[in-house]
């Protein structure tokens, strides 16, 4: 077992979230998102993009508002919204402890955030709001 695998195992037991060893990936529900979490770049296992389908009847994502968003959360390199697909950029942090309160704060931060945004899981291409999975 690889050292990035063992520490994928433990940062999805930490955040409640499972893990595909076959892609890398973590995924699951979390406060009525449907998530996944990856590393982008194969060869930057720790920095993390979290992603997740949603939208809110009043619209996109201001580059303000997500300017924002990243300067109040201190583990979030960025944050944007592609149609449905909102992505959440982690900052590198290769000390498993920080990883793991990093993305966990990040997760319950962001899923918070678009709560008030009026934002409900829905399918990321389609924009429908029906079940899915990360």
């Amino acid at each position: 077992m690889s050292k990035i695998t063992k520490n994928y195992e433990q940062l999805a037991a930490a955040t409640g979230l499972r893990f595909d060893g076959t892609r890398n990936v973590l995924y699951g529900s979390k406060n009525g998102y449907e998530i996944m979490v990856y590393a982008d770049t194969p060869s930057y296992p720790y920095i993390l993009t979290v992603a997740l389908g949603a939208k809110s009847p009043m619209g996109m994502l201001g580059k303000a508002e997500t300017k924002q968003f990243a300067k109040e959360n201190k583990a979030v390199v960025s944050l944007s919204q592609d149609g449905n697909l909102v992505k959440m950029v982690l900052k590198n942090m290769a000390k498993q402890s920080a990883l793991c309160e990093g993305l966990g704060n990040s997760i319950n931060a962001l899923t918070s955030y678009l709560r008030s945004k009026g934002f409900e899981q829905c399918c990321q291409f389609c924009g429908q709001i029906v079940g899915t999975a990360g």
